[in-house]
């Protein structure tokens, strides 16, 4: 749904945010975001799939600072 929006708006950039837990949706603290271009020629699924590896590499990238900070 979130990718259907990013395309039918335009935006010419999107991306994952990874947050702290709290009680509101998305509404703690930014650990990390990173942002890919839209291009002309996305779909829903391939815009999808770009900002699920974005996603998945985030993911990595806090666990990993989060543990060479313990």
């Amino acid at each position: 749904f979130v990718h259907k929006r990013v395309l039918d708006a335009g935006h010419k950039v999107t991306g994952a945010t990874i947050h702290l837990v709290t009680k509101a949706v998305e509404g703690g603290p930014i650990l990390l975001q990173k942002s890919s271009p839209v291009f002309q020629n996305d779909s829903i699924d391939s815009l999808k799939e770009r900002v699920q590896k974005l996603e998945g590499e985030a993911f990595i990238e806090i666990i990993n600072n989060w543990s060479n900070n313990e």
